[in-house]
């Protein structure tokens, strides 16, 4: 296993562009989302679903996926409503 970076990693070529006063305000990260976890987020359509892909350049393990898919789920099951 590869050792852990330090810290949380800081693309210059991204954050060197943006002031840091209106990183949270202004700063929008879209697909693909900076990050350095073993999936990469490359699609988000907000309230509906997340798609993210296998990050093969991740640092740690390998992920034994390709890809992973998350819905959002906003009505409740049929069932929950029948008596």
């Amino acid at each position: 296993m590869r050792p852990r970076p330090r810290g949380i990693p800081r693309p210059k070529h991204i954050w060197s562009k943006i002031d840091p006063k209106e990183a949270f305000t202004k700063f929008r990260n879209t697909a693909p989302v900076i990050g350095a976890g073993p999936f990469q987020v490359v699609e988000w359509k907000r309230g509906d679903h997340v798609r993210m892909k296998a990050n093969r350049n991740y640092w740690g393990a390998a992920p034994t996926v390709d890809e992973l898919l998350f819905t959002y789920l906003t009505n409740p099951p049929r069932w929950s409503s029948t008596r």
